[in-house]
């Protein structure tokens, strides 16, 4: 007899990571202080038809042979990678110092100290064979 009560009971505990996992991210957004949207994208024609539908443009930094991009924008801004490595020339070096919004799994775990101050509010350096950047400027998504 308590083996049929606690069947259910394991049943719907079990099915709590199930739900959770089918969710995605939407279900810890409110623990991370809004919305997020992240893509990546194989060259920077697609990342132009993408960034063209949500009425923006892609960064002036951004290479036109980048064969990965990946962006992560949030309310307060957005994070980008592009390999291969941008040549930054229409950027400045004042000494920025680093301080990105926020980071993601693909981040650099020890961004150098300054970057470069790019077009757009972007703040850009480059690390190994890719450029990393950040604004925390109000970025359509």
């Amino acid at each position: 007899m308590t083996t049929r009560r606690i069947a259910p009971i394991l049943l719907g505990v079990a099915a709590i990571p199930v739900t959770l996992g089918l969710s995605g991210c939407s279900a810890f957004e409110p623990l991370l202080g809004g919305g997020s949207t992240s893509a990546v994208y194989r060259s920077t024609d697609a990342f132009a038809d993408a960034a063209e539908k949500a009425g923006t443009s892609v960064p002036d930094w951004v290479t036109a042979d980048a064969t990965t991009i990946r962006v992560v924008y949030r309310d307060h801004g957005a994070i980008l990678m592009t390999t291969p490595a941008s040549d930054l020339a229409g950027c400045t070096d004042n000494g920025t110092t680093v301080e990105a919004p926020f980071i993601d799994s693909w981040w650099p775990l020890e961004p150098p100290a300054t970057a470069k101050d790019c077009p757009g509010d972007w703040v850009v350096f480059t690390e190994g064979s890719s450029s990393y950047g950040y604004t925390t400027g109000s970025v359509r998504h």
